[in-house]
């Protein structure tokens, strides 16, 4: 199963994902979760290494990658290198500069904290899980999309009205209008969805359904996200336009 779509901060041809082996020959080959990059204009699928992906860094050159019980790892596309930050947990957020990343810690204090990667100094911000940072860099969206500044002051909190009855893997768009979050298809449902809505909360729709995880592209026209795929009963990477048109699969795992 493919999910955890993050498409590539620098181009709109790469879109970088988590596969989850589901036969014994991917488990021993790949491991139990491996990072891949589809490339949309050649439609081809490479892996990149064991773990799960967290982030790209803005040049699009490097992909940070989480590994269960040991750091996370910035590993560079073009020479393979691999250079290790002491965050063990997920989500982590890389700033839109590159310079910073926000991610959760759990152990005491739990809750927000961003670790300046120049000299690995991490601070506490605030008692809130989940991470995105704005397009410039000054506010990070959390879980029940909440904003905060970067003195974890919160500067926002979105109401949702009916329909998607929660909101998970809040994405803000590259140009700063919008947020894409997880939700339900209707207030009588379960069944996964992705809605779009106006930073200052105006605009509520659903753009896709079933979806899950989405992710945005730079020129923000587009939305990845993950659906059962076609194929099989399993997670897949699909692409739709930024109003739900167009939907089409990439990964067939």
């Amino acid at each position: 199963m493919d999910f955890g779509a993050k498409w590539c901060p620098a181009d709109t041809g790469r879109i970088g994902y988590t596969h989850n082996a589901k036969t014994w020959d991917e488990l021993l080959e790949f491991g139990q979760r491996s990072v891949w990059i589809a490339d949309l204009t050649t439609g081809e699928t490479m892996h990149v290494t064991a773990g799960t992906l967290l982030d790209w860094m803005p040049d699009g050159n490097r992909i940070l990658v989480g590994r269960d019980g040991e750091p996370a790892i910035l590993k560079d596309l073009l020479t393979g290198a691999e250079d290790t930050l002491l965050i063990y947990s997920g989500p982590v957020d890389l700033s839109p500069t590159g310079g910073e990343a926000a991610y959760i810690q759990w152990e005491q204090p739990t809750g927000l904290y961003i670790m300046d990667l120049a000299t690995r100094e991490t601070r506490w911000i605030a008692s809130e899980f989940y991470c995105d940072w704005s397009p410039d860099g000054e506010m990070i969206l959390c879980e029940h999309l909440t904003i905060i500044g970067r003195d974890g002051t919160v500067l926002q909190r979105i109401s949702l009205g009916p329909g998607p009855r929660i909101s998970s893997h809040a994405r803000w768009s590259p140009d700063g209008t919008r947020i894409a979050f997880g939700g339900y298809c209707n207030e009588d449902s379960q069944d996964p969805a992705v809605w779009v809505l106006n930073t200052d909360g105006t605009g509520l729709h659903m753009i896709v359904c079933p979806g899950a995880l989405p992710s945005w592209s730079p020129s923000a026209r587009y939305v990845a996200y993950s659906a059962t795929s076609s194929e099989a009963s399993v997670s897949a990477i699909w692409v739709c336009d930024a109003d739900g048109d167009a939907r089409r699969q990439v990964t067939f795992p």
